[in-house]
């Protein structure tokens, strides 16, 4: 999970709309007033087309996604279409996170709440650091082994593979290697680097794995001992940096 950045409400989403839709609702809870193509793909545009919540990648294999109401719609039925309580999740988190009331017991909310205040990462888990934290990991059923860890797992073992591809390749990059193979060498590096990015899947456990394996570390320092390493792969690493969560 990975802090996300709310961005504006869809602009078919007026004023008048919400309160024509809210009183709808109430007057009938079972209309699903905020299936609206304009409300999905908004929310799906805001987290680059992920599950706020799991990071898995909407619309593949069963991963179905949904509208999600941080405050539950049943409970808090005036924030059915106010566009700050809706989020995408897939069909798991949400089904999962239920009817739980996020104002007695609160879990985070990425687009308000960083989750690495919350949330740590330990063998393709998420550990919690708060009381809030845990609440999210337990509700949420986050470390599920066959639908959550194992995915994870898979994503970022493919990873680690590539670095230990990489470091071994880049022993037999010189000084006086050709262009073409140093810059083979950049771009391998610059794909890896882009996979651990907001917009990919698993962002967060992936940037996490990358960043404590020693042989990255190593890759890095023999990136920047050849001359390889250029502004570019600063900035992206940085990035992958921030999303990273700390080992627990």
């Amino acid at each position: 999970m990975i802090k996300i950045q709310r961005i504006a409400a869809p602009a078919e989403l007026t004023p008048q709309v919400v309160a024509d839709k809210t009183a709808l609702y109430i007057a009938d809870p079972t209309k699903s007033v905020w299936k609206e193509p304009y409300i999905e793909q908004r929310l799906i545009a805001m987290t680059h087309g992920k599950c706020c919540y799991c990071e898995c990648e909407l619309g593949k294999e069963s991963n179905y996604m949904e509208v999600e109401h941080f405050h539950h719609k049943d409970k808090y039925k005036n924030e059915v279409v106010i566009w700050d309580n809706l989020l995408p999740a897939c069909r798991s988190c949400n089904g999962n996170k239920g009817a739980h009331d996020t104002i007695t017991d609160p879990i985070v909310n990425p687009t308000v709440d960083d989750p690495k205040v919350h949330l740590g990462f330990r063998a393709f888990r998420y550990k919690w650091k708060t009381g809030v934290g845990k609440e999210t990991v337990v509700s949420l059923d986050l470390n599920d082994t066959e639908k959550r860890c194992k995915p994870r797992f898979s994503v970022c073992n493919e990873l680690v593979s590539k670095v230990e591809d990489f470091l071994e390749a880049i022993q037999s990059v010189t000084p006086v290697s050709r262009t073409q193979e140093k810059n083979r060498m950049r771009n391998k590096v610059r794909e890896l680097l882009e996979a651990c990015q907001c917009d990919r899947e698993y962002t967060a456990m992936k940037a996490t794995t990358i960043v404590n394996n020693e042989d990255y570390t190593s890759l890095v320092l023999e990136m920047k001992t050849r001359g390889l390493w250029t502004q570019d792969l600063d900035d992206l690493d940085a990035k992958m940096r921030s999303y990273a969560l700390d080992m627990l």
